[in-house]
């Protein structure tokens, strides 16, 4: 049986509008209101929808806790802020002048957006090119949820089950997601894919863009003079 289950989302999805879809069955769900940041609870139809689901209110909050829908894009560019209590809990911020998220720990109150639960989630919001490049892991525990990850080879994403724990940030909750972060971040594949075929055309390709090249640099030549 496959199943939609909690996952570490990007930021971007935590903006997006709640989006129901009519049908006869309901589910408890939650999403994260970015005019008043807080995740709220709403019943979800069960099909369509969109990236701002979440199963519980645990996973929308550490994934969205402090995020303003104005200024996500700003977020990973905040300085770290450990916030005013007495709280020590580990989290992790986006340090902009290395490029990598790094750990630290929040003492539970106040803060700012750059802050999040887990390092996945943090690299998959602020290396968001990054991550879409990221190989394809199902995880390592014994659950079998429905996710999208991108396929930069193909330029295109597609379904694979989730296996609860583990993973890394090129993991969506649906195409939607998926593709609106990544569609269009396509590698070039010299080199590195491993299939013959596609390698064989890739070439054939490249060598029919020099020889167009050269048999426009002769014609010009020749209309120039200098090949008489």
């Amino acid at each position: 049986m496959i199943l939609h289950g909690t996952l570490g989302i990007k930021l971007k999805t935590t903006v997006i509008p709640i989006l129901i879809m009519i049908t006869k069955f309901s589910l408890n769900s939650y999403y994260y209101d970015s005019r008043e940041e807080k995740c709220k609870e709403f019943i979800w139809t069960g099909c369509v929808g969109n990236g701002n689901r979440f199963h519980d209110y645990n996973s929308c909050n550490s994934t969205c806790s402090g995020v303003k829908g104005k200024n996500t894009s700003k977020a990973c560019l905040l300085k770290r802020a450990e916030g005013g209590c007495n709280g020590n809990c580990v989290k992790y911020y986006y340090d902009s002048s290395d490029k990598k998220c790094k750990e630290f720990i929040w003492t539970g109150c106040s803060g700012n957006g750059n802050r999040f639960h887990d390092y996945n989630s943090c690299n998959s919001t602020c290396s968001a090119r990054k991550a879409c490049h990221f190989k394809k892991m199902e995880g390592t525990c014994n659950g079998k949820y429905l996710r999208y990850y991108y396929d930069s080879v193909y330029d295109k994403c597609k379904r694979f089950l989730w296996t609860g724990c583990l993973g890394n940030g090129n993991r969506f909750f649906d195409f939607i997601s998926c593709n609106s972060t990544c569609a269009g971040k396509r590698r070039r594949v010299l080199g590195k894919v491993k299939s013959p075929r596609l390698m064989r055309l890739f070439r054939q390709r490249e060598t029919l863009k020099c020889h167009r090249k050269l048999q426009r640099a002769t014609f010009r030549f020749y209309q120039l003079g200098f090949g008489q």
